[in-house]
């Protein structure tokens, strides 16, 4: 399995493509933020880091997802890792770590890039402003994390590179936890109140009470329990599934 982490990284860092896209991106990032920012304070550049960071995850996540599965799946190389010994549960466990690991990376560098601009417009990143923001990007990264644990289970059960992207992008914008919760409200199902133990709920809940200096378990453990789900659904399907190699 470590060879196998150690082999998929080394091909994506080989990946000139995945480079420029990054370096556009957090060039647009670092534009947006010097010149939209109101004042020069810390606060103009949180104000638009706000409203930008549940737009950014999605972004950093749907190039994160092309060069860790899509050429994957082209070249087959997971077929290739099986018959290496390779079990079907490595497999997935390796996909969704090299995934949230390089969202994880992409924060880190977007934290710094936040830190340069404010100094540029002579303000502290720092205080209560700093923490709200690093909040929004953990939750963030979470929501990449638990859109691509969704999306999982279609990539190895379909290995169709142009609708898990779709799924991936409709999970991590929050669209689909939107759809499934306008369902759980329809007629009988509205006295139940399901929709308040769906995932995006769970979520933006936990999100909102850490911004608000309070800390709340069952949201997280909630969290948890739904990140487990997707690995075992996807282990269970991946299991029944015949590969084409």
């Amino acid at each position: 399995m470590i060879n196998y982490i150690k082999a998929d990284f080394n091909r994506i860092g080989k990946r000139i493509p995945r480079y420029i896209v990054m370096v556009l991106a957090f060039a647009a990032m670092a534009a947006i933020m010097l010149k939209l920012a109101d004042g020069e304070t810390v606060y103009g550049v949180v104000d638009i880091l706000n409203k930008a960071v549940p737009y950014i995850c999605p972004v950093f996540g749907i190039i994160e997802f092309f060069f860790v599965y899509a050429d994957d799946l082209k070249a087959k190389t997971m077929q290739i890792a099986i018959g290496h010994g390779v079990s079907r549960e490595q497999v997935v466990v390796t996909k969704w770590l090299e995934f949230s690991l390089l969202c994880l990376i992409d924060l880190v560098v977007l934290t710094i890039e936040i830190v340069i601009c404010c100094a540029i417009k002579g303000a502290l990143f720092s205080g209560e402003p700093a923490s709200d923001v690093i909040i929004l990007m953990v939750f963030g990264l979470i929501r990449n994390i638990g859109a691509m644990g969704v999306t999982m289970i279609l990539i190895f059960l379909t290995e169709n590179v142009v609708l898990s992207v779709i799924v991936y992008m409709l999970a991590s914008l929050g669209i689909l936890g939107a759809i499934v919760g306008i369902i759980l409200t329809i007629g009988p199902l509205e006295n139940l109140h399901l929709d308040r133990y769906l995932f995006s709920t769970l979520l933006t809940t936990a999100q909102s009470r850490m911004i608000v200096g309070t800390f709340s378990v069952g949201h997280i453990l909630g969290i948890i329990a739904y990140l487990a789900a997707f690995y075992f659904v996807t282990v269970l399907l991946f299991k029944r599934r015949e590969l084409e190699f």
